[in-house]
This record gives C-alpha cells, sequence and structure tokens, in this order.
C-alpha cells in the first residue's frame, strides 16, 4: 500500500477524497484509529494557528489604536476618503 502523508494537504479532486475513504474502510481498526488521531492533531494544530494569528492582530490594532486617534498626522490622508479619485469636473 502506498504511503500517505495526511499532514502534508494536497489539491484533492472530490473523486480523490472518496477512493481515499474507501481505502481507510479497508484498514484494521487500530489503523483507522491511527488516522483519525493524526487528523484531529491536524485540525487542532490549524485551529491554534489562526486563533493565534487572529490574537496577533487584536493586539497590534488595539496597540495602534490611540495613536491613530490622537496623532493628527497619522490621519491627516483620511480626509481624501470622501474625495472620488475619478470624478471629472
Amino acid at each position: 500500500m502506498e504511503k500517505v502523508d495526511l499532514l502534508k494537504p494536497k489539491k484533492k479532486s472530490v473523486m480523490e477524497s472518496l477512493q481515499i475513504v474507501d481505502i481507510i474502510k479497508q484498514l484494521p481498526l487500530n489503523e483507522k484509529l491511527l488516522i483519525i488521531e493524526l487528523i484531529f492533531r491536524d485540525i487542532r494544530k490549524d485551529s491554534l494557528i489562526k486563533k493565534t494569528d487572529e490574537h496577533r492582530r487584536n493586539e497590534a490594532a488595539n496597540l495602534l489604536l490611540a495613536d491613530y486617534q490622537n496623532d493628527e498626522e497619522l490621519t491627516a490622508f483620511s480626509i481624501l476618503d470622501k474625495d472620488y479619485f475619478y470624478e471629472t469636473n
């Protein structure tokens, strides 16, 4: 049987995914459980990475918020936000 690295995702078609499921169905229970464990670990890792990235972005935004609220130089060009750049006179 060909070794499949579940932790290195590749683009798969629906048909290929169904073929993988069929192969997994033929495995003994202990190998099925191992595959499930690897998949859950991968999902957990992806979830933690996403939460960490989101947390970092929120922290950075909060750190900069006071600067943007109090420093007119940082918001000087925001007055142009209301202008239409492609408007012809």
